[in-house]
Formats: C-alpha cells, sequence, structure tokens
C-alpha cells in the first residue's frame, strides 16, 4: 500500500516526514529559527567582502608582480573594446584593480572605486572569454562582475573601515 494512502495526501505525508526530522534526531530547531528572524546584513556584506577580497589579491598578486611585459600582454584586451593603445597602462591598471582592489575590498576602504575598478576589469575579462574561447570559459568573470555589480550597490556594511559618508 502506498504511504501516501496511510496520510491521506502527498502533501499530508510530506509534512509528517519534515516535522518527524527534528524528532528523529532529538533536535530543537526554536532557536535557530528564532536566530535567522534577525539577520545581520552588514555580516554577509563581510563575508563575502573578506573571500571575494582574498580571492582577488590571489588572483592579482602574479599579474602584479609580473611587470611591463605582463601588463602589455594583460592590456592588449582592450582592443576588443575599441582601446587599441597603451596596453601597458591598461594592463597595470587590471592588475592594480585586482590585487590594490582585492586589498581594499578586504578592508572595507575605498569601497564603491575598488568594486568599480573591478567591475571594469571583470567586463573586460568577460569580453575576452566570450570573443576568444566561447561563454562558458568567461562565465566566471561575468558572475563576479554581477557580484560585485550588486556589492557596489549594497555598500560595504557596518564592519569596514569606510562606510561611506554619515
Amino acid at each position: 500500500m502506498p504511504a501516501c494512502l496511510l496520510y491521506g495526501s502527498a502533501d499530508q505525508l510530506v509534512k509528517k516526514f519534515v516535522v518527524s526530522i527534528p524528532a528523529i534526531f532529538h533536535l530543537n530547531l526554536t532557536p535557530m529559527i528564532q536566530h535567522f528572524k534577525n539577520f545581520n546584513p552588514s555580516l554577509g556584506l563581510f563575508i563575502i567582502r573578506i573571500a571575494l577580497g582574498f580571492q582577488m589579491i590571489l588572483h592579482g598578486w602574479p599579474k602584479m608582480s609580473g611587470g611591463a611585459e605582463k601588463w602589455a600582454k594583460l592590456g592588449n584586451k582592450m582592443a576588443l573594446l575599441g582601446l587599441d593603445f597603451a596596453y601597458t597602462f591598461w594592463g597595470f591598471m587590471a592588475a592594480f584593480a585586482e590585487f590594490g582592489g582585492g586589498i581594499l575590498l578586504v578592508l572595507g576602504l575605498f569601497y564603491r572605486p575598488s568594486l568599480f575598478m573591478l567591475i571594469i576589469t571583470m567586463l573586460v575579462a568577460s569580453v575576452y572569454h566570450w570573443t576568444d574561447e566561447g561563454y562558458m570559459s568567461g562565465s566566471h568573470s561575468f558572475e563576479l562582475m554581477l557580484v560585485f555589480i550588486g556589492m557596489f550597490i549594497a555598500g560595504p556594511g557596518k564592519y569596514a573601515v569606510s562606510t561611506g559618508r554619515k
């Protein structure tokens, strides 16, 4: 005999199963549920800032320490956007955006300017990967760009060196 016939309907079966899970493990979920009623967006932003900031530092350091030859190689991607000059400058700016922007992101200092540089860097990286290797190879940089845009809009939160204008 199907289990849903014992409980009357599939909905009743699911409710019975979900309600019985905490009882099986002798869990009292009430404190956890009460805790989640008091979300802390600033703590969430802090965790995201730290995690992505360190990742950008790790990605940016080899580019930053690569010198003018590495910067010129990075900067020539700007030709995809019609900027076919000063490749070394553009490459340095990309390296600085990742390395320096990562440091600033961790600290929450110059938050929006550093995110703006990271957004532009991820846009160029996305366009490069899409035109060179296809959409899926550029999806990581595109996803990061979208996260950085969301962070730009949300602000640094209260756990930052600089929380903006008062």
